[in-house]
């Protein structure tokens, strides 16, 4: 075996090495707060300003319990949202995990949003035996889970479009061509970022998505209309 393979197959265990640390004990301590402006003039015409808080991707497991999540409550609540989307991956693997459910469906509850509370399935959610487990901690915690829906705030001028997930679930567009309106802001939010392509041009004013962490940004491929 040669010094340069040798040295290749060493790095190789190292990287892998990092990698599996920084999963499992860096990135769920990590909190990032991403704050954007998106405006519409028909919107504005009713309502100053709306505070939507997105978070996702929770992946609740033996690597992140409720009680890592309290940073997570507190921040979303120190921005006194008007709405709280999460875009799915409750828990990490249903079929193992070995905490207590309601533990988590408390942890929602706490979350405080002066209009409501709104959830959509991810992949995570319907895998493992946890279909039906996640709309029932989701609603115990206070979210509405919207499963291809549009629940519309006329008093704000505000359609929210909440997308099953794409990869195991059964969502799909179509329901979005036949209820957004052009006088409202008309707000989608997804598990899979994927189908962002898909609704261009369908009267979207903002997509919000989750499934990369983060991890995966392509600026400029998508111009919504303002």
């Amino acid at each position: 075996m040669s010094k340069l393979f040798k040295r290749t197959l060493l790095l190789i265990i190292a990287i892998f090495v990092l990698l599996v640390l920084y999963a499992g004990f860096i990135e769920p301590s990590r909190l990032i707060v991403t704050e954007i402006t998106v405006s519409n003039g028909n919107a504005l015409e009713y309502a100053d300003s709306i505070i939507v808080a997105v978070f996702a991707d929770t992946h609740f497991s033996n690597f992140y319990k409720p009680g890592d999540f309290e940073k997570v409550i507190t921040t979303i609540n120190s921005k006194n949202p008007d709405i709280i989307l999460f875009c799915g991956d409750l828990i990490d693997d249903y079929s193992t995990y070995e905490g207590d459910t309601e533990e988590i469906a408390k942890a929602l509850s706490r979350l405080s949003a002066n209009i409501g509370k709104f959830a959509v399935y991810g992949n995570h959610d319907h895998g493992g035996g946890a279909h039906r487990s996640f709309i029932n901690i989701m609603e115990s915690g206070g979210f509405q889970v919207l499963i291809n829906e549009t629940v519309e705030f006329e008093d704000i001028r505000l359609k929210l479009h909440g997308i099953d997930d794409f990869v195991l679930g059964r969502g799909n567009i179509e329901f979005i061509r036949e209820n957004a309106s052009n006088d409202y802001f008309n707000l989608v939010f997804s598990h899979v970022p994927d189908i962002v392509d898909s609704i261009i041009g369908e009267g979207v004013d903002l997509m919000v998505a989750a499934h990369t962490h983060g991890g995966q940004i392509n600026i400029g491929q998508a111009n919504f209309p303002s």
